[in-house]
């Protein structure tokens, strides 16, 4: 693909995340809380991934390899489950722990933990919704299309 192609599928993406990004607000201030609790929470984790959705099918219509983006296919289960316990237990020592201990009001940034689902709600939110759409869109999609075009300009 041409620099010019390249440059136009970056900008293309990141319009679309940002307005994806758009259109969670909008979703989450207008209509998500007039839902049900138990849907609202799927909801919730769904709605996040809105903003991958441009990236991902101009990734697609790329075609090219997921290495090419900074993802490899070697040992993936072992580097999620690495990544899965590391935020656990990060989240366990600076969250619950503290939380725990009578000082949630200085780590739970507001949500004040009443019950032990909600922290777990909560890392599930942040790891399958958070986590993997900033890791398509920023560290996939955004800086591997920039690796991709600075390095072909360095062939030049």
């Amino acid at each position: 693909m041409d620099k010019k192609k390249e440059i136009f599928s970056l900008i293309i993406g990141f319009l679309g995340a940002m307005l994806g990004i758009f259109g969670v607000v909008i979703f989450n201030q207008y209509i998500l809380m007039s839902l049900p609790l138990a849907f609202r929470m799927i909801m919730m984790i769904v709605a996040y991934w809105i903003p991958a959705v441009v990236p991902f099918i101009i990734m697609l219509r790329n075609k090219k390899p997921l290495s090419d983006y900074g993802f490899c296919k070697e040992h993936i289960f072992r580097q999620i489950l690495i990544g899965l316990a590391l935020g656990l237990a990060m989240s366990l020592v600076f969250t619950l722990v503290p939380h725990l201990s009578g000082y949630g009001e200085y780590v739970d940034s507001g949500k004040r933990y009443k019950f032990l689902w909600h922290f777990i709600y909560e890392f599930v939110y942040c790891i399958i919704a958070v986590g993997f759409t900033e890791e398509l869109v920023f560290r996939g999609f955004m800086y591997g299309q920039h690796r991709i075009y600075s390095y072909q300009a360095n062939e030049i």
